[in-house]
């Protein structure tokens, strides 16, 4: 049996040759009495070897001899991406589907196509109806990726609905059981995600007993220090394990000990849990140093295609400065909706500098659909679409080249209680681990200063105190929806309740009335902290 490689490698050569009238037949017939098997390898081989349309005409050939089928359904989806023709590609993964609904290979490649273009609702639709058959209820490993993949898409609700019926036929899944808590953390449903994380700790294998800690620390207010929750983290210090695993426990027991009040207490956690993360996940300053130097540069072209339709709304500072309270205050206005903290601004900041010139336009007009892909998605139609992620002002050279009619906010707050804030904080991005040092944070503190300032000079730049958001929330809101150009419709005058998920550690306080007490908390830290004076 001629093997899959040589017969393609002989049609790829005839073509090239221009021996033969039509070469395709010549692999056909070579074919003729191999099994399905081989039709498919060869359709996925010309795949390979950029032939995609070769592929699709070998498949017409399949069908004709086998008839329709799931299998080369599938394989059709795979050429039609190739080439580019994206409708033709999906509705074939489709097809595979309807045929055989059991079969993950083309949900899962359907799901990742339409997450790659945006249609991140469509891509998690997809996943919840593939989850909830009954083959995949009882595969934990199946069942746990899927629900990891909607939570990539930003539908937590999903998550915590699917999750609630898999866990009853997958009790004993650790992963499915840490997804339910997270769920119902980042949803608000703070009693649930207590008693979830309790399980966890009380069951669970390392690192889910640390991460549950550090679950349980963040879903409530600790008042008692006789509460039983403080007990089960101050049990999982005394036992071995990674080190990671204790900084988890310590940052944990750190904000369970600024809640009771016990600062020195606090403190001694925060040195002993920065300081593992100093050594185990160490920041990237060299890798700042580039980000930095070039977003004091405005030499991006910019982008002139027609998107301002859709008006981006960078909120940008430090983290911890405020970003989160405001995203969510804004979103509480019909049109407005809140993305989070989406990283793809750094990633196409760094595809579009290392283009070569010739092609930078290019680059810009791409990347700038890339992101408004993202940023609009498939789900109900707004008027501003808010990225909050802090550490954008990295990237303000793309933003402003991409998005020249974008609107910046830039959120600031006393820098001893961001620092202060910062310390408390186990971030898992490489591009927040400054914060494990006051050095670090010092620098990073003085590059976003400088960077806003330089822009500020080029573009108008909201500028908004996280002390007068607090204390004068109605008259700061009014200011930044003016700067944006929002204005309510006439049915839509009313204040919308926050529903969706909170994905950052502000997870408890961004729910919580509006409150003064965080203003000047480095002050019970000064004795316990002396860094701290150097931001005063």
């Amino acid at each position: 049996m001629m093997e899959i490689r040589t017969r393609v490698a002989m049609f790829v050569d005839a073509v090239m040759r221009g021996q033969q009238a039509n070469p395709l037949l010549d692999l056909a017939a070579s074919l003729a009495h191999q099994p399905i098997e081989d039709w498919v390898g060869s359709s996925a081989e010309l795949v390979q070897r950029g032939w995609p349309m070769a592929a699709i005409a070998l498949l017409a050939e399949a069908e004709q001899k086998f008839g329709a089928g799931a299998l080369l359904d599938f394989h059709r989806a795979l050429a039609y991406r190739q080439a580019g023709d994206w409708d033709s590609s999906d509705a074939c993964a489709r097809a595979a589907i309807a045929r055989q609904p059991h079969w993950p290979e083309p949900v899962w490649f359907l799901a990742d196509g339409l997450r790659e273009r945006g249609r991140t609702h469509a891509a998690a639709s997809l996943l919840r109806d593939f989850a909830a058959q009954a083959p995949v209820l009882t595969d934990a490993e199946a069942m746990c990726a899927c629900l990891q993949f909607i939570s990539e898409c930003g539908e937590w609700d999903a998550v915590y609905a699917l999750g609630q019926v898999a866990l009853q036929g997958l009790p004993g899944s650790i992963r499915l059981r840490e997804l339910l808590a997270k769920s119902a953390l980042l949803l608000g449903r703070f009693e649930e995600a207590r008693g979830r994380y309790r399980e966890l700790i009380a069951n669970a294998p390392e690192p889910a007993r640390s991460v549950a800690a550090q679950g349980l620390a963040l879903s409530a207010r600790f008042a008692d220090p006789d509460d039983d929750d403080i007990a089960r983290i101050d049990a999982l210090l005394l036992k071995p394990g990674p080190e990671h695993a204790h900084a988890n426990i310590h940052f944990a027991r750190a904000k369970i000990s600024d809640d009771l009040k016990e600062y020195a207490r606090a403190a001694a956690h925060l040195r002993s849990a920065n300081a593992i993360a100093c050594r185990i996940q160490p920041w990237d300053r060299e890798q700042w140093c580039r980000d930095y130097a070039r977003a004091l540069q405005a030499k991006l072209p910019r982008n002139r295609t027609a998107m301002n339709e859709r008006r981006p709304v960078f909120v940008i500072g430090l983290p911890r400065s405020g970003t989160t309270l405001l995203a969510e205050r804004m979103a509480r206005h019909a049109g407005i909706v809140a993305r989070g903290e989406l990283n793809f601004a750094e990633h196409l900041d760094r595809a579009v500098s290392g283009a070569e010139p010739a092609a930078l336009d290019h680059a810009m007009q791409s990347t700038a659909g890339i992101y408004l892909a993202h940023l609009v998605r498939d789900d109900a139609v707004a008027q501003f679409y808010i990225d909050k992620n802090p550490m954008n002002f990295l990237h303000m050279d793309w933003i402003v080249a991409a998005f020249p009619a974008a609107r910046v906010i830039h959120c600031t707050r006393n820098m001893a209680d961001v620092a202060l804030s910062l310390w408390f904080q186990n971030f898992e991005s490489p591009a927040t681990q400054f914060s494990h040092a006051f050095d670090w944070i010092e620098e990073v503190a003085a590059g976003c200063e400088e960077i806003v300032r330089r822009w500020s000079q080029r573009m108008e730049i909201l500028c908004i105190a996280y002390e007068d958001l607090v204390q004068h929330e109605a008259t700061v809101m009014a200011r930044v929806l003016r700067h944006i150009g929002y204005q309510a419709l006439p049915d839509h005058g009313h204040m919308q309740q926050m529903t969706t998920a909170i994905a950052t550690s502000s997870v408890w306080q961004a729910r919580q009335p509006v409150y003064s007490s965080s203003i000047g908390r480095y002050r019970q830290y000064l004795e316990h902290i002396p860094d701290l004076r150097r931001f005063l």
